[in-house]
């Protein structure tokens, strides 16, 4: 639900002009740009510069900088297209549970915590497999 109303807000504000159309662009470009400055940052990536072989990345980070910007808030694009009732809705509501700011409710069947705790080992191996700090490895 959350997932389809963050698209409808989008797509109904990127479909209103040309610029808001421009101003989406260029904020995916930023969020890869901030993904892939993390990870060469971190050592987790490199940027190798073809013809030589050599690593270029210290040289490029820099230059990643340009491309990033700070996109408006999915609140703010709602309100501004007129969707704010759906953000404040379905979308609203929807943001408890992935943020993981909600809790069983009294009387909830209890499949909703086996479910969370299902999830645990998955997690745990995922963290031991990316040589998480937290967990020693």
């Amino acid at each position: 639900m959350r997932i389809l109303c963050d698209d409808l807000i989008r797509l109904f504000w990127i479909s209103e002009s040309e610029g808001n159309a421009a101003e989406y662009v260029k904020t995916i470009v930023s969020e890869w740009v901030k993904m892939m400055r993390a990870n060469v940052e971190k050592g987790y990536a490199r940027l190798i510069h073809t013809p030589t072989g050599t690593n270029a990345s210290a040289e490029f980070l820099p230059k990643m900088a340009s491309f990033v910007i700070k996109g408006k808030p999915i609140e703010q694009i709602a309100m501004q297209c007129g969707l704010g009732q759906v953000y404040d809705m379905p979308f609203r509501f929807g943001s408890l549970a992935i943020h993981g700011n909600t809790f069983p409710l009294h009387g909830a069947p209890d499949e909703s915590e086996q479910d969370s705790l299902r999830t645990l080992p998955a997690i745990n191996a995922f963290l031991n497999l990316s040589g998480h700090p937290k967990t020693g490895q």
